[in-house]
């Protein structure tokens, strides 16, 4: 590819792009969506383009672009002290080890027994009155008292168990008809 093309190239980029950038004023350029409100424009030009290296160009633009914006919407980040590295799904969970010491005082220590605070469960659950969701203390051991004493005692759970037999029935009647059909029956 000749340098003349090249040029050609960058110019047509960049005039697609100023074109609508110029439009803006500075604060709307500093703002992530109004860049954001800009990809599908930039696109349409993207394809009315004639030469692969226009796409290219274009897109690779774009890409940038976008992820820049999807810097500035998550903001500055923290200055933090350094950390082992940690895996993608278990974090540090593998440097633990097995001491027993430790699981027992997570298991026992009122420190661990908390759960975070989760607006949605704020808003579904009354102010995260749930036994699942509320923190621990009175209440939480109150509601444990009396779900255990009144939901799961052994006459309960006798008196209710003709109803989990007619769910699992029903449940499995749904997953065969999902699964095979009436006529392979």
């Amino acid at each position: 590819m000749t340098s003349i093309s090249l040029t050609n190239s960058i110019g047509l980029v960049s005039k697609i792009i100023s074109k609508e950038i110029l439009l803006l004023s500075s604060k709307e350029r500093m703002d992530p969506l109004k860049l954001l409100y800009l990809l599908p424009r930039w696109w349409q030009e993207l394809q009315k383009s004639e030469t692969l290296f226009n796409q290219i160009l274009i897109s690779l633009i774009i890409i940038f672009l976008s992820l820049y914006v999807v810097k500035l919407i998550r903001g500055p980040k923290l200055n933090l002290p350094p950390s082992p590295r940690r895996l993608p799904v278990i974090g540090n969970l593998h440097q633990l080890g097995k001491a027993t010491k430790i699981s027992k005082e997570i298991m026992t220590n009122s420190v661990f027994q908390n759960r975070p605070q989760i607006k949605v469960a704020d808003a579904f659950y009354y102010g995260c009155t749930s036994i699942a969701f509320c923190p621990y203390g009175e209440y939480w051991r109150e509601t444990k008292k009396i779900c255990v004493v009144q939901l799961l005692s052994l006459k309960r759970v006798q008196d209710f168990q003709y109803v989990r037999e007619a769910e699992v029935a029903e449940m499995i009647k749904k997953f065969t008809n999902h699964v095979v059909p009436e006529t392979m029956l």
